[in-house]
């Protein structure tokens, strides 16, 4: 199959998975396309990929990039659809696609029907909030969805970190820039070096992976910048001991006592199923920073942070079990 049979055939798939309103399509040799739709997988009913098929769609989709032979490849691309976050792998010698597509514009906030300490975070100025949740949660489309807040509602200088760029945010009344990791900085922790001379007033980390980011975060917070990151955790507290432990010794204890200095919110979510059976909504857990948080923080008990989460109502804290407990009493979810 030459590239020119690949693009026709990823054109056909693209065009099926929004269609069905896919969040993922994954290729690879000997199965046919595969779309996960409400979090379910589903096979697309045609012949199987062959390795040739899916090098062919490889290059379509990697726009001249190659895949190395021990690693993978990562980047965002955008059409009349929408965007399109493209990661390509080896697989059993030879290459294997896993697509994330995402809408053409950012969401607004108020779609998302989010708890009002989300939409609280856009008129903050200083401090950490950190969006989190398993792979697939929705957590990038809240962050995305506040960014566009500020951007609609305030002048300020937003500058992106990501890995790739999911979604495109135009300038409004805020001047945004984004920068990709591997086509613009060599790794995140670069990048977060050198963006406090971009002169921002925000600064949207993409994910949290490794104490070099963790700690540029960190400083940029404590310097009185508002920073929104993402980390890959289950809820709040599993949240804070993530941060806590890529450390060890003092480096932690310094970041124990940083993060309870500029922590703002944690919003971690999952995505459920609604009960009339038209996709999914997030359900949310919130623990926000107040004085109680912080001094749990800065003192290690992140095993009594539930129990804080749980009675922090007031505060406009709420745990993730809570939130779907409501949602099906609503007969929001099934």
């Amino acid at each position: 199959m030459n590239a020119s049979i690949g693009a026709i055939r990823w054109r056909d798939t693209v065009q099926l998975a929004r269609a069905q309103n896919a969040s993922d399509v994954h290729l690879e040799a000997g199965i046919p396309p595969v779309l996960r739709v409400d979090g379910e997988l589903c096979f697309v009913e045609e012949a199987p990929l062959s390795a040739c098929d899916v090098g062919a769609i490889a290059e379509t989709l990697l726009e001249g990039r190659t895949v190395p032979p021990e690693g993978d490849v990562s980047l965002s691309r955008w059409d009349d659809g929408g965007a399109m976050r493209v990661h390509a792998y080896r697989a059993l010698g030879g290459i294997a696609v896993a697509v994330r597509m995402l809408p053409a514009g950012v969401p607004a906030l108020e779609s998302l029907r989010l708890p009002d300490a989300v939409a609280a975070l856009a008129k903050e100025e200083r401090g950490l909030a950190i969006f989190a949740g398993p792979t697939g949660s929705g957590k990038s489309t809240t962050m995305a969805a506040v960014v566009d807040r500020i951007n609609a509602s305030a002048a300020k200088r937003i500058v992106t970190i990501e890995d790739p760029i999911e979604y495109r945010h135009g300038n409004r009344r805020s001047v945004v820039t984004q920068r990709e990791i591997g086509r613009d900085t060599p790794t995140l922790a670069a990048a977060l070096r050198g963006v406090l001379r971009a002169d921002p007033d925000v600064i949207v980390v993409g994910e949290l992976r490794d104490p070099d980011a963790i700690r540029g975060a960190l400083t940029a917070a404590e310097t009185g910048h508002l920073v929104f990151a993402t980390v890959h955790t289950g809820d709040a507290p599993q949240t804070v001991d993530r941060l806590v432990d890529a450390f060890s010794g003092s480096a932690a204890e310094q970041v124990r006592a940083q993060l309870a200095g500029v922590l703002l919110t944690v919003v971690c979510q999952r995505l459920v199923r609604r009960a009339d059976g038209s996709g999914r909504r997030a359900a949310v857990e919130i623990m926000i920073g107040t004085e109680g948080v912080k001094n749990l923080i800065r003192d290690g008990k992140s095993h009594q942070l539930a129990n804080a989460i749980a009675t922090g109502k007031q505060f406009g804290m709420q745990a993730l079990e809570q939130h779907v407990r409501e949602l099906r009493l609503l007969r929001e979810i099934a």
